[in-house]
């Protein structure tokens, strides 16, 4: 996936939740834009404690 594919997925408004597949077989669900960061060659992706899956970023992956 390119960085803009990724960006126009967090610009779409209403903004729909999506799940990203990482080739190491990692799976992350962005529910909410602020939840990713997208750079040129990485997307760096706040991950929330699995007490609060809705609340703050529990920590980050990249």
């Amino acid at each position: 996936m390119k960085p803009q594919d990724l960006l126009d997925l967090l610009r779409r408004r209403p903004f729909e939740p999506f799940r990203l597949h990482l080739s190491d077989g990692a799976v992350y669900d962005v529910r909410h834009p602020d939840m990713a960061i997208v750079q040129r060659s990485k997307v760096i992706v706040a991950v929330p404690g699995p007490d609060r899956p809705d609340g703050p970023a529990e920590r980050t992956v990249n």
